[in-house]
Parts: structure tokens; sequence; C-alpha cells
């Protein structure tokens, strides 16, 4: 009896031990103490996730408005009006342009999206176009595709895209020309948007929701939209005989 007993207590530990040992049972222990570790790195940080992206976004919505006020409304105070120059010089119009790109960009970081890294890429995308747009309007310079060095105007440079504009806008037309500038400039326009989130398929389908009416998209209509007038004749003369075979198919009752 006494060996029995060891026998089976023996297999009974064996076997416990083999049930600790699974795979499944590791990785469930390593998650949970991962997600302790987590827990007390977050509880040990003064501020978490969450309040750093509301400070963030708060810090870009004061910058923005007071950025608005230094270059709509300047003052005579030293660090103002330097400041209003150097935004003038440097970004022409799109200074006017840049305080709202900011409070855009501050309101993704206070808002919550389901994606992550959302209010990151809404930043990457209002840069690009921010840059296109100042590129663009640097091109439309007069006399800068007879001569790039026009971009640099004193006189017009303020009322364009300003130095940062018109230093892309003098590489592009060195070396590529005014038309083909334009169209890159486009180009990086609307991947700026893409990557905020606009669809462009969804604006192909509106306006072929506007163009089309929408009892004509209705059953068999479809395909014959596609297809030439004598195509739906002979559509609609095919749907008689495919009718005619599936009820021959049919067992009678």
């Amino acid at each position: 009896m006494t060996r029995g007993s060891t026998q089976n207590a023996k297999g009974g530990k064996q076997a416990a031990k083999h049930q600790k040992s699974t795979p499944a049972r590791q990785q469930a222990r390593k998650r949970t103490s991962r997600a302790a570790r987590a827990e007390e790195e977050q509880r040990a940080r003064l501020l978490d996730d969450r309040s750093r992206r509301d400070i963030v976004g708060v810090v870009i919505a004061v910058l923005a408005i007071v950025l608005f006020v230094i270059v709509v409304m300047p003052s005579d105070a030293l660090i103002t009006h330097l400041l209003s120059t150097g935004l003038h010089s440097a970004l022409g119009i799109g200074c006017y342009i840049l305080p709202f790109v900011l409070l855009v960009v501050g309101a993704a970081f206070l808002y919550r999206f389901e994606r992550p890294n959302a209010s990151a890429r809404i930043a990457i995308g209002l840069a690009l176009v921010y840059l296109a747009i100042l590129v663009l309007m640097a091109l439309s310079s007069p006399g800068a595709a007879e001569n790039a060095q026009m971009v640099f105007n004193e006189f017009t440079l303020p009322e364009r895209g300003g130095y940062v504009g018109a230093g892309v806008a003098w590489v592009g037309l060195t070396l590529f020309g005014q038309v083909v500038s334009t169209v890159v400039m486009v180009g990086v326009l609307i991947a700026g948007l893409v990557v905020v989130g606009f669809s462009l398929s969804g604006v192909v389908e509106r306006v072929r929701g506007l163009l089309v009416p929408s009892d004509d998209l209705d059953g068999d209509d479809v395909t014959a939209l596609d297809s030439p007038p004598y195509a739906r004749v002979k559509l609609k003369r095919d749907h008689a005989p495919v009718q005619h075979a599936r009820a021959k198919r049919t067992p009678p009752a």
C-alpha cells in the first residue's frame, strides 16, 4: 500500500509540474507580468499618456493663438516685432494660415481617435499640405518661369510663399521648370490630404452619384450603363430564355 501511495503521489507531482510547464501557461504568466510591469511604470510616472497628449494639444493651441495675434496685430515690443517680421519674410501669406493649421493639430491631439497615431498622421499630412501651398504660391510669382531668381523678389516675396516657399520653388524651377514643379507640388498636396485621411475613392463615388441618377443604378441597369445601347436591348431579351430554362430544371410539385 505504501509503495502504491508513493507512486501515485510522485505521478501527481509530475503531472502538476507538466501542467505548470505548458507553453500556454508560460505565455499567460509572461503577459500578466508584463501588464503588471506596465501598470507599475504608469503609476511611477507623474503623467500618463492621455495627460501628456492633452498638454501637447493645449500647448499647440496656445501657440497658434499667440502666432495669430503676433501676425495680425504686431506691437512695438522687441520680441513680438521680430517674430512678426520674421514670419512675414519666411512664410509670406502662409503666416496667416499657420495658426489655423496649428489649431487643427492641437485639436487632433486633444481628440481621442480609435486608430493609433492618428494625431501624428494629421500633423504630418497638414505639414505636407502647408508646404505645398507655400511652394505653389512661390511658383506663381511673376516672371518665375523665365528667371528662377524672381521668386526671391523683395516686393513679391511677402505676398507669396516667403523664403521657405521660394527656396523650394527655386530648386524646382532650376531642375524641372515651372510646369513640372507645379504638377509635383499638386501631387504632394494630394498626398498630404490622403495622409490626413481624405479618401479619393469616396470623392469619386460621390461625383458619380451626382452625375448618375439613383434610379439608373438599380437592378440590371448597373451593367447596362457601361455598355452601348444595343447591348441593353440584348440584355433584356436574354432574360426570358434564362428564366424559361430555370423553370424547366425545377421538378414538378
